[in-house]
């Protein structure tokens, strides 16, 4: 699927999702999953996975602030672009 907004002639269904306690939705550009490693390879789909596991269980914005450090270490080039959105449910009484 193209991505979204480039096409506007192309419908994208409307689902909803809803968060559990303890979930998070992770909302990415192609500048986190092209990041280049040493080796040259791209970070690629299991490698963000992965890099989100690794800073699972702090908060927000050190998760976010800790993601994006991490990042450059997979390679020497510059990014293109690289665009990170979290979504969390909050606790109830917030």
């Amino acid at each position: 699927a193209p991505p979204l907004g480039v096409a506007p002639e192309i419908e994208i269904p409307n689902r909803g999702l809803q968060l559990g306690k303890d979930d998070s939705l992770y909302l990415y550009t192609d500048g986190l999953s092209e990041a280049r490693m040493p080796d040259g390879r791209h970070l690629g789909e299991q490698g963000v996975a992965d890099l989100f596991r690794r800073h699972a269980g702090v908060p927000v914005r050190e998760r976010l602030h800790g993601i994006v450090a991490e990042v450059p270490r997979h390679g020497g080039e510059a990014l293109d672009d690289l665009t990170l959105l979290l979504i969390e449910s909050l606790p109830r009484g917030r």
